[in-house]
């Protein structure tokens, strides 16, 4: 199985965000979708 690898480093405020992501071909979820998912996630946390 072949995956894809990405790398994403943003800033939001005072939060530095550094991604890594792997995902295979036969992935479902895009991986933009699952950035924002994550970041969510994150964010509910701190509330």
């Amino acid at each position: 199985m072949e995956q894809n690898r990405y790398s994403y480093i943003k800033k939001i405020g005072r939060n530095t965000y550094s991604v890594v992501v792997r995902q295979a071909e036969s992935a479902t979820e895009k991986v933009e979708t699952k950035i924002r998912r994550l970041l969510v996630n994150d964010l509910s946390k701190e509330l």
